[in-house]
């Protein structure tokens, strides 16, 4: 639920049109999918509840960085929570919303 009310507000934010329902609910199963697998790693425990849900194929498309740029930058980041690696872009620079929509705005400008 998070993973979609948060990619929900980037997209206003931007005032870009509204996530689908279906983009929304694959959002949240693939966040819920990858958070899941690291628990279980972590703790190393099994769960065919969760490996159902890791075998189930994605309904939608999720949003990419280009469009949601910190609602990807989470995706990879959670594709798999295990891995520490340093975070080098949009979420470690302290941008508001308002600060991506600006980039994003003079980089649309900027293509076309």
């Amino acid at each position: 639920m998070i993973a979609r009310w948060w990619a929900s507000t980037e997209q206003r934010a931007y005032g870009r049109t509204p996530l689908a329902l279906e983009t929304r609910e694959a959002l949240g199963h693939a966040v819920a999918v990858r958070l899941g697998k690291a628990f279980a790693a972590q703790h190393q425990a099994a769960c065919d509840g969760l490996d159902r849900a890791a075998a189930k194929p994605e309904t939608a498309r999720l949003p990419t960085p280009e469009e949601l740029p910190l609602t990807g930058e989470l995706l990879a980041l959670w594709s798999d929570p295990t891995v520490r690696q340093p975070v080098v872009s949009w979420l470690n620079h302290c941008a508001g919303l308002d600060d991506v929509a600006r980039v994003l705005e003079a980089t649309k400008g900027a293509s076309a």
